[in-house]
């Protein structure tokens, strides 16, 4: 995103996402809860996809408008990071299935 924006204005400015910062109120709350440590475990998990989650709707959603914008080097640029966070999402899901699967047994 850094080099997107500095490509096209000049500068980047952080700023939190309001949402992540929802999502990890959230999980802190949920971290709390959870008393047993498998619980625990795929409470965290499943904290991390939410974010996940949210990061690729922002991130297909903004190499949707690349894309209809003519953009192509953002586009690639974008749809790199989408297959970076899809590939954590597919990790974290992996994790939880042999998550739950302890847990259940």
């Amino acid at each position: 995103m850094e080099q997107i924006l500095t490509g096209h204005t000049g500068s980047a400015k952080s700023a939190t996402c309001k949402t992540i910062g929802a999502l990890v109120t959230e999980a802190e709350n949920s971290i709390k809860d959870a008393k047993d440590p498998m619980v625990l475990d795929v409470t965290l998990i499943a904290a991390g996809q939410e974010v996940e989650h949210h990061e690729m709707a922002v991130y297909g959603t903004l190499r949707s408008w690349a894309q209809l914008m003519g953009h192509n080097q953002d586009v690639s640029l974008l749809e790199a990071t989408l297959k970076e966070e899809k590939a954590a999402d597919e990790k974290l899901t992996r994790i939880s299935v042999q998550a739950n699967a302890r847990a259940a047994a």
